[in-house]
This record gives structure tokens, C-alpha cells and sequence, in this order.
């Protein structure tokens, strides 16, 4: 994914400055740390300026085109790691134009999370980069569009599959190079200028090969372009790309042989010249008589090993010049070569880009390149060991036979011996045989100035083989062609990789304070806010704490639902704490809040409270069947008859007629007494046991309940209140129908006693004393009492200090040597806190009532985020080093495109055709087949 989220944003300012006309000069782009991701759009683009400038870079226009439907101008800037010491996290980037000398913010691009720049390498040369491609297509006077190129930056991924590639292919082709081994072998043989010759050829020339540093940077900046898939036109180009150093042409060799059979011809035979031994036979030793004279043969013996001075000088200053020729011939060859410590070996490469992964597996393998190469017919060519080989065996041949003026033929011989003067004895003048070997030049002397001459010969070939062993063999070193090759094989790979990615709008974390009214989310998509803040905006109102989770579903830009997850205490609010709210435009409604059961079922218990106290009306509770007038109040209406007044007259009348009949006499449907009217039950004497005496008795069903006197013993009566059947009955005592209090059967009393009113009472205490007492004792701290193994964290409710030591106990966080503190605010919201020192401080709020137990949570200490920050700070550093690196390597590949060579093979018969076409490119080389 593209380290900048796309569109990028047109500001304000920057619609105005480029749809009103005239010159427009895009001047730089910069990176910022202020965080806009929670910004909405019309914000970002209300910008004018951004805070934390963090580089800053000129812009470069790489394009520009024109339609009918406006111009589109491509902006690029490049942000490059050099001298960056630590990791530079950004979080936008702004571009910058000028128009009539006022230079203004045009552009806003807002970074994803957590892209950053990572710091360079201690030399300060830079091996990472962003480079930013933004695409602004101006319509007309109000259409003007931004994009963001997302191959403008590549991913670590990516990068280590091209180069696990170019590894793969760059060993391909060093496979195909000479072995060292054989070339050394040679050169053990070989100690004159040709044997230092074939083993130069087997070094790389410094033009041919990176040095370390070429391919360190090479490797640092590799771009997101790598090379389409290898076609057969690919595949030939390589193929016409092999280096056939290693061969002679056979027209080649078979010149080689002529001349070095030419050189063997222009030998004599043994059978030119005399041999030492029979020029020894012929020539006797030379001896004098009185007069001086020797003999003519002797003469010739002894200056038979002699050699002319001039010829040996020349002999000696031509062996000079050629030694100065070849010396000069091989040190600029060796010039040419790379030292060892330049570049690197083929392991050294190898193992740099096997430290890359994820090849990409759709580029041509060496297999079929081999099956490619393994078509060419090699016949026209020969080794060029073979070759070497069969030149030795004529040179070894030619080098048997002596020049034609290393010695004497027969016939210079004879004459120069028949150019001494003999007298009739045979003898010759000493003096003319003085004269004769005077220029000559002693053997020893000329085997003295040979051997010098070797030894010179020895000593510059040594320092010679020195310099060799400095320099990198060409088996061990890949050229800068192969290097260039392997890369420009791979120009969109990656692009294409990277385009296989789609952005995925995942959880937007905002920490700091925002309305969430303008949090609207991406259309067609479910965009996941997470808000940290407590200064948060426009949250429901019924909730404190204005952090939380909101998912936004943008419908499709207009349409719109946001749906509120709480956190912290308003979380646990049992009446419903989820909020939602729809609207379509741009002016969000109030929140609607999602009720729990309990608040429901709350709520109608209020409601029926309610209707239960209004629902009153005048009931009539008494009437004056004399006068006609009733007693009225006002009460329930819930178990009442509602009677009009008017129909009951008649009722009255006739009761009243009835009244007056039975005034006389008790009802059995009961009536009013007369004022202190008694009714009496008269008993026996004093001593009299009679028992019951009459009263009131009711019965229901098995139940009975009964009031008498009762005369049980000697002048005692007892009003009885008697309770059949079973222990259910009881006395109630009533307030208006409602109990206040009972006696039951067995004797007990429920209800209220006013010990103040009650004459001799006991010293008790009230029920709030006892309760406060109780609760003095239940909820003071219980310091330090031990928990074990068999305790459960989701028992322990109440409040106190408590000890764990030896084993952890159940449903703690599985830790021992800890203080568990529990405070209680009641039994839905209890606050639970394990301190376990150095293992650390963990929390938790449990809700017996709700039976809600959820696990611990872990306090985070400064340590914690400084760990983290530092885990952060180093992933940074990684991935901005990388994304440097990607980015220098656009120049670098761009130049091995412009200058790599271009090969192709001609047949002898098209010479013209292939001198034509080399001459169209000058990195173009023709080469013609014989």
C-alpha cells in the first residue's frame, strides 16, 4: 500500500490559483509531523499553511499533456535520506506554487499510518527516498482533481523480491563464465608476455565491473519499475549478449597457426650450419711457431663460440625493447583491470541479494535461457585452450630450431676461414687472427648479460603476477553489464505487484480532539474511528465520557449511519449506552440512544407509579340516610363502584322507611348502634369456671377467628382472640387497608414499636444505628489477609486489602506475591486491583449483580512506552531506509537503460545491412557471423 492515502487534496487557495489563469511556477514540496487524518475534507482543504515542517525538496515536472477535457501536468518530488541521523516520521506532505510573486499551499496529501523516512547509513549517503508522483488535471473553472502515483513508493516486500530475482539471474549468467581453475592451471605453465596475456584476459576491466560502492548504491536505489516478463526477443538479446572472449574463431586460429608455421620454416635444418662437434673436428687447436703464425684451423676453433659485439648489443638492446614493450603492454593492461578490493566477488553479491525475499515467479528462469543458449552452434569457434594447446606444440616445434643468423652456414664458414691468411705450412699471422676475435665478445660475458636479462625478465614478470593477484578475476565478479541486464529485466514487476494491492479503509486512530459530526467516513465503505480523547465533540449526550469506537456506513457519500461504542464508566450504564443516529447531506441530527431491557422494564414500572397516583376520583364512602347527604373523599378508583348520586334517592327513601322499622331491633345484615350501646354476656359467680361467654366468631373454609370472654379461673376473665385450624391466620392490624402491622398465631409481632412511647422499655438502638454499626464492620478494611489457591478474585467483593503468596488464586491474572484491593461502590460497580510490584499493577471493575467478570487489565508503565516507542522508532528506521533506497534507484536504472549496448548478429552476407544498422545508435554493436 502506497505510503499516501489517495486523492491528495486541492486547497482552496491552490483551485483559485490554477483556474483563474496566468503563469502557475510549482516551487517545492514538504514534509510535515502534524497529524491532519482527522480533519475532514473541507478543513484539510481550508489549509493555508501546516505545522512541523520536517524537508523540504524542490518539485520537478515530469509530464504534461492536453485534451479536450483539460490539461493534466505530473508532479514529482523526491525525498531523499541523506545525513538523516534518525528516523523521520511524517504524517502529510504539502506542495507549493507561486503566482505573481506570492507563493501559496496548493497541494495537501495526508500520509497513512505510520509512514516514515529511515535514517541513513553512517556515511550520510542516502539509501532511501519518497518519491512523490501527483497527478493535477485542471478541467475548467471549477474542475480541478488531484492523484497520488501509488508507484511512487514501493514496499520492502517488493524490493527483496526483485532483488531475490536479479540473484537468481545473475547467477545464470556467471555460470556460463571461465572457470579459474583452468585459466591458472595455464598460467602456471607460462612465464613469457603471451602466458601474462591469457592470464589477464581472465580479469574483469575496471569499465566492465561495479565497483563496491556502484553496486552498494545500485543496490540501495532500486526502483519500483522492474522489467516485463523475458519474451523470446528478451531472450535473444541475451543470447547475443554472451561474451565469446573464451573462443577463437577457427578462421582465427587457423591464422594464428600459419604464422606461427611460417615462423617454424623460416628455421633451418640441422644439417644448415656445423655442429659443435664437427666444427670441433674441423677446426684443431691453434698453435705458433717462432714467427707468430698458427694455424688457420686452429684459429677457427677458437672463435668458434665467439660472438660478434654489435650482434650480441643488438641481440641484448633488442631483447630489452621487447621486454619494455611487453612490460609496458601488460601494465596497461593490468590498468585496465579492477583491483580486488573495488568489487565485489560473485559471493559477496550473491549474498547481499539472497537477503531478499519473495521472488518474482513469473520472469523467464534460467532453464529456459539455458535451453535458449544451449541452441547455438559453438562449431565455427574454438577453446581458446585448445588453441593454446596446439599453438604451444608448433611453438615448441619452431622454438627446436635456430634462426638463420644464430650461427654460421657452411658456406659463410668456409669463407670466413678461407679469409685467414696461411703460409705454405698451413700456419696463419697471429696478428690477423687478433684482429679477427677482437670485436668478438667473450661467452662468459654474454652469459653473464643473458642471465641479467632474465633476471630482469623474472623480476618484472614477478611484480607483474603481483599486480595480477591484486586484481578481481572475472569469474568472480559480475560486469556492470550483467549487473545492468539483470535489473532492466525487471522495470514493472513491482508496479504491478503493488497495483494488485486495493487500499483497505481499516480502523483510523485519532487521538486528538474532534468533532465527530464531520467524521463521515469513505463512501461505499465501513470506516472504523477509533477516538482516544476526552475533549471529543457532538458524542451522545447521556454518556460523560466522550471516548469510544464509532463505525461509520457511508452509504454512498450522501447517506450516511454512525453507530457509538462507549468506553470507561459509561460503558457499564445498565439503562442502555449505545448511541446511533442516519441522516443524508451535511447536517447530522441528534443522537438516538439504544435502550437496554432494564430501562424499558424501568420505565414502565415509573409509568404505572404514575397512572397509579393520578388515578383518583371522589368516592363515596358514608351517606346520611336521614338527611340524604353523602360522605365523599377522594381515593383510587382501582376496586370502587362508581354510583350516580341521583339514582340512589329512591334507595334512600325506602331505606330510610326500612330504618325506621328496624331502629328497634339488630340486623342481621348489621347496622349503627346507638351511641354507647353495649352488648352484653353475663358470667358466673366469682369462683365460677365457666369458660366461654360469648362474642364474635367468623369462619372460612377450615379457618376460624373468633373474639369471647373467657372465664377460666377463680375472678379471672379473659377476652380471647381465638385463631382456628391452622398457624396462617393472624391478627392484622391495618391503615387505611394496607397492614402496618400483625400478631400471628404463634404469637409473634410484626410491625413498629415507639420505645419512646413505651413505659419502661429497654435500651435498644434503631434499625439505622444497627445497620450503621453493621456496616462500620462489614466494610472496614481487612488488611493483608492472606488468599490461597482455593479463593476466587470473583468472590472477593468487599472492601479490603488482601495478601496472595503462595500459589495464585482463581480468576486472578495467574501471578503470586500480590495485593489484591477491592473497593465497593455496590454490588453492580466493584472495583478490583492486583499489585504485583516489578510484575505490575492490573485492574478490573466486575458487576456481581450483572454476573459480569471480565479479565485483567495491565497497567502500562513509562517503561512499557518507552519500549514500545523504541520497537516503533526501529521499525521506522528500517522502512524508511528501504523506501530511500527504492528511490535513488530510478536514476541509476534509468542511466543502465540509456546506455546499455545493443547486440545482434549479422550473417557474413548482410556486412552492409549490419554496418547500417550499428551506425543508426552509438550503443549499438553488430556482429557478423563467418
Amino acid at each position: 500500500m502506497s505510503t499516501i492515502r489517495d486523492p491528495a487534496y486541492i486547497t482552496n487557495a491552490g483551485r483559485t490559483m490554477m483556474t483563474t489563469g496566468g503563469e502557475v511556477t510549482y516551487t517545492k514540496a514538504v514534509l510535515y509531523g502534524q497529524d491532519i487524518s482527522g480533519l475532514s475534507d473541507s478543513q484539510i482543504k481550508a489549509l493555508i499553511s501546516l505545522g512541523n515542517p520536517l524537508r523540504e525538496v524542490k518539485i520537478g515536472v515530469s509530464d504534461k499533456q492536453s485534451s479536450d477535457s483539460g490539461s493534466t501536468v505530473i508532479l514529482e518530488a523526491v525525498f531523499q535520506n541523506n545525513d538523516l541521523k534518525a528516523d523521520l516520521q511524517y504524517k502529510a506532505v504539502g506542495f507549493f506554487a507561486r503566482k505573481n510573486d506570492v507563493e501559496q499551499l496548493v497541494i495537501v496529501a495526508v500520509a497513512n499510518s505510520g509512514a516514515y523516512l529511515a535514517a541513513t547509513n553512517p556515511d550520510g549517503v542516502a539509501t532511501d527516498a519518497l518519491d512523490l508522483k501527483i497527478a493535477v488535471k485542471i478541467g475548467d473553472a471549477t474542475s480541478v482533481t488531484a492523484v497520488v502515483d501509488p508507484a511512487g513508493s514501493v514496499t520492502p516486500a517488493t524490493l527483496n523480491g526483485a532483488i531475490n530475482k536479479a540473484t537468481h539471474d545473475l547467477t545464470a549468467k556467471i555460470d556460463t563464465k571461465a572457470d579459474k581453475t583452468d585459466v591458472t592451471a595455464q598460467f602456471a605453465t607460462k612465464a613469457d608476455k603471451t602466458t601474462v596475456e591469457q592470464e589477464l584476459t581472465t580479469k574483469a576491466n575496471a569499465s566492465d565491473v561495479y565497483t563496491k560502492k556502484q553496486v552498494d548504491d545500485a543496490l540501495s536505489s532500486r526502483d519500483t519499475a522492474i522489467a516485463t516478463k523475458a519474451d523470446k526477443a528478451t531472450v535473444d538479446a541475451e543470447i547475443s549478449k554472451i561474451d565469446f572472449t573464451p573462443y577463437a574463431k577457427t578462421a582465427d586460429v587457423n591464422k594464428q597457426i600459419k604464422t606461427v608455421t611460417d615462423l617454424a620454416n623460416s628455421k633451418v635444418s640441422a644439417d644448415y650450419s656445423y655442429s659443435k662437434a664437427e666444427l670441433d673436428k674441423k677446426l684443431l687447436a691453434v698453435t705458433t711457431d717462432t714467427s707468430g703464425k698458427v694455424n688457420a684451423t686452429q684459429v677457427a676453433s677458437m672463435i668458434a663460440d665467439k660472438a660478434d659485439t654489435s650482434t650480441v648489443n643488438a641481440q641484448i638492446a633488442d631483447v630489452k625493447n621487447t621486454i619494455k614493450s611487453n612490460v609496458d603492454n601488460l601494465q596497461s593492461a593490468i590498468n585496465t583491470k579492477a583491483n580486488a578490493s573495488d568489487v565485489y566477488t560473485k559471493k559477496q553479491v550473491d549474498d547481499a541479494l539472497s537477503s531478499r525475499d519473495t521472488a518474482i515467479a513469473t520472469k523467464a528462469d534460467k532453464a529456459t535461457v539455458d535451453a535458449e543458449i544451449s541452441k547455438i552452434d559453438f562449431t565455427p569457434y574454438a577453446k581458446t585452450a585448445d588453441v593454446n594447446k596446439q599453438i604451444k606444440t608448433v611453438t615448441d616445434l619452431a622454438n627446436s630450431k635456430v634462426s638463420a643468423d644464430y650461427s654460421y652456414s657452411k658456406a659463410e664458414l668456409d669463407k670466413k676461414l678461407l679469409a685467414v691468411t696461411t703460409d705454405t705450412s698451413g700456419k696463419v699471422n697471429a696478428t690477423q687472427v687478433a684482429s679477427m676475435i677482437a670485436d668478438k665478445a667473450d661467452t662468459s660475458t654474454v652469459n653473464a648479460q643473458i642471465a641479467d636479462v632474465k633476471n630482469t625478465i623474472k623480476s618484472n614478470v614477478d611484480n607483474l603476477q603481483s599486480a595480477i593477484n591484486t586484481k578481481a578475476n572475472a569469474s568472480d565478479v559480475y560486469t556492470k553489464k550483467q549487473v545492468g541486464d539483470a535489473f532492466s529485466n525487471r522495470d514493472n514487476s513491482i508496479s504491478n505487484l503493488i497495483n494488485r494491492v486495493k487500499q483497505i479503509d481499516g480502523e483510523t486512530v485519532i487521538g486528538n480532539a474532534v468533532d465527530v459530526n464531520t467524521l463521515e467516513g469513505t463512501p461505499n465503505q465501513v470506516t472504523v474511528y477509533k477516538l482516544s480523547n476526552t475533549s471529543n465533540t457532538n458524542t451522545p449526550s447521556w454518556i460523560g465520557d466522550h471516548r469510544g469506537v464509532m463505525i461509520v456506513l457511508n452509504y454512498d457519500g450522501n447517506a450516511k449511519t454512525q453507530i457509538w461504542t462507549p468506553v470507561g464508566s459509561g460503558a457499564f450504564n445498565k439503562d442502555g449506552s449505545f448511541g446511533w443516529r442516519y441522516w443524508e447531506g451535511e447536517n447530522p441530527p441528534d443522537w438516538n440512544r439504544l435502550a437496554s431491557v432494564s430501562y424499558v422494564d424501568n420505565l414502565h414500572n415509573d409509568l404505572q407509579n404514575q397512572i397509579n397516583a393520578n388515578d383518583k376520583g371522589t368516592i363515596t364512602t358514608g351517606y346520611d340516610w336521614n338527611t340524604g347527604t353523602p360522605t365523599n373523599e377522594s381515593r383510587a378508583l382501582q376496586n370502587a363502584w362508581v354510583v350516580d348520586q341521583a339514582a340512589l334517592k329512591g334507595a334512600v327513601d325506602r331505606m330510610n322507611s326500612i330504618n325506621s322499622n328496624a331502629n328497634g331491633r339488630l340486623s342481621l345484615d348489621g347496622g349503627n348502634m346507638n351511641l354507647r350501646s353495649m352488648i352484653n354476656w353475663t358470667g358466673g359467680d366469682i369462683d365460677a369456671k365457666t369458660g366461654n361467654l360469648g362474642g364474635l366468631h367468623w369462619s372460612g373454609g377450615t379457618d376460624t377467628a373468633s373474639i369471647y370472654g373467657d372465664q377460666n379461673n377463680n375472678d379471672n376473665l379473659d377476652l380471647a382472640f381465638d385463631l382456628g385450624d391452622d398457624s396462617s391466620n393472624h391478627f392484622s392490624f391495618r391503615n387505611n387497608g394496607s397492614e402496618v402491622a400483625a400478631i400471628y398465631s404463634n404469637g409473634h409481632f410484626s410491625g413498629t414499636v415507639d420505645w419512646s412511647n413505651v413505659s419502661g422499655h429497654p435500651d435498644v438502638a434503631t434499625h439505622a444505628d444497627v445497620n450503621n454499626a453493621i456496616d462500620s464492620i462489614r466494610y472496614a478494611p481487612q488488611e493483608r489477609r492472606s488468599l490461597g489457591a482455593d479463593d476466587d478474585a470473583n468472590n472477593i467483593i468487599d472492601d479490603g486489602v488482601y495478601r496472595i503468596s503462595g500459589n495464585p488464586i482463581k480468576n486472578g491474572n495467574g501471578k503470586t506475591w500480590c495485593f489484591l484491593r477491592v473497593k465497593r461502590w455496590d454490588y453492580n460497580t466493584i472495583y478490583q486491583e492486583l499489585d504485583c510490584g516489578f510484575n505490575g499493577i492490573f485492574i478490573r471493575n466486575i458487576s456481581q449483580t450483572n454476573n459480569f467478570y471480565p479479565g485483567w487489565q495491565r497497567i502500562a508503565t513509562s517503561d512499557d512506552i518507552s519500549n514500545l516507542q523504541n520497537i516503533i522508532n526501529q521499525q521506522n528506521q528500517t522502512i524508511q531506509s528501504l523506501t530511500t533506497r527504492l528511490t535513488n534507484a530510478e536514476n541509476e536504472i534509468k542511466y543502465i537503460k540509456d546506455n546499455y549496448i545493443e547486440g545482434k548478429r549479422f550473417p557474413a552476407s548482410q556486412e552492409a545491412q549490419a554496418e547500417a544498422w550499428e551506425n543508426e545508435k552509438p550503443t549499438r554493436l553488430a556482429m557478423i557471423e563467418k
